[in-house]
């Protein structure tokens, strides 16, 4: 995982290269979540929701909404408003070049 961008500048997502096609990786990311005592409360869909909304047509995305209870009510007791940020979204989306996955890096959640 890095947490810069594509020019090398910091960036504020951890983004991982997935060797699996899109359908593939969206299936293990969800595994992967769940490993890690995770489950995914949300699913949007990007790509069927602005065709929808906007008739545009765009690579396959998803933002699964995921959240791990246990630390969500301990970051919640320490402080109500991280509701805000609740749940944590990882994104799958296909590129011209492969498939990425990316999250909120917590290290700049920290910081701000």
């Amino acid at each position: 995982m890095t947490d810069t961008t594509s020019d090398g500048t910091p960036g504020y997502t951890l983004t991982a290269r997935s060797p699996h096609d899109y359908d593939a990786t969206v299936a293990r990311v969800r595994e992967l979540l769940g490993d890690a005592g995770f489950g995914v409360l949300t699913e949007i869909d990007l790509k069927a929701t602005l065709k929808t909304k906007l008739d545009v047509d765009v690579a396959p995305q998803v933002i699964l909404g995921a959240c791990r209870p246990q630390l969500a009510h301990q970051a919640l007791a320490a402080d109500p408003s991280v509701a805000a940020l609740l749940p944590c979204n990882v994104v799958v989306r296909e590129e011209a070049d492969g498939v990425v996955v990316e999250a909120f890096d917590p290290q700049v959640m920290i910081s701000m």
